[in-house]
């Protein structure tokens, strides 16, 4: 009779990097940071949060930066988000049309 290995693995030690892309992909940035708190990598929380920042989410891309103890990258979250809400304020224009309608 041969023996059978078993592994028992622990919740941390199960990456969730692959449900997270798939929101990634979805542009649901806030349900893909709720599943990479559950663990994924590094490099996974700068993907989630350079993506979050292209999506325009700054909370979302602010929080997964300083997950992975980027401060500097952090702050310019917070100066992209106020350099964003200046230029929707003063009515600038992308290829014609108002910011607003573009993001």
């Amino acid at each position: 009779m041969a023996l059978k290995t078993v592994f028992f693995f622990t919740p941390d030690e199960i990456l969730q990097s692959a449900p997270m892309y798939q929101y990634l992909d979805r542009k649901l940035f806030k349900e893909a940071y709720q599943i990479a708190c559950l663990g994924v990598t590094d490099t996974d929380w700068r993907e989630l949060a350079m993506e979050a920042l292209e999506g325009l989410d700054f909370e979302t891309a602010k929080k997964a930066f300083i997950r992975v103890q980027d401060l500097i990258s952090s702050t310019e979250v917070k100066v992209e988000a106020f350099l964003f809400v200046k230029k929707v304020n003063l009515g600038f224009r992308v290829q014609g049309q108002p910011l607003w309608q573009v993001y």
